[in-house]
C-alpha cells in the first residue's frame, strides 16, 4: 500500500514538472489559454447574478418612485430564491 501511493506521489510530481517546464517554454500559450478559461468563468458568474428588465417610463430623468420601489423589490425576492442562494463560489 505505501509503496502504491509512493508510486502515484512520484507519478503526480513528475506530472507537475511537466507542467512547469511547459509553462517555462511557452508561457504566453499558457496564459492565453488560462485566460480564456478564466474570462468564460467570469462571464457565466456575472451572467447569473446581473438581472435585465425593460421597463416604460415617462422621463429618464425622474425615474418613478413607484417603478424603482417595484425594480428593487423584484430583484430582491430573486436574489432570495433558493436557486439564486445556492449558486457555487467563484474559484479564481
Amino acid at each position: 500500500m505505501i509503496e502504491e501511493l509512493a508510486m502515484v506521489s512520484l507519478q503526480i510530481r513528475i506530472a507537475y514538472n511537466k507542467i512547469l517546464e511547459s509553462i517555462k517554454i511557452e508561457p504566453k500559450y499558457v496564459l492565453e489559454l488560462l485566460k480564456l478559461e478564466y474570462e468564460q468563468k467570469i462571464r457565466e458568474k456575472w451572467g447569473e447574478s446581473i438581472f435585465r428588465n425593460i421597463l416604460d417610463v415617462q422621463c429618464f430623468a425622474e425615474p418613478s418612485h413607484d417603478i424603482v420601489t417595484s425594480v428593487h423589490s423584484d430583484i430582491e425576492r430573486m436574489r432570495r430564491e433558493q436557486e439564486y442562494e445556492n449558486l457555487s463560489a467563484l474559484t479564481i
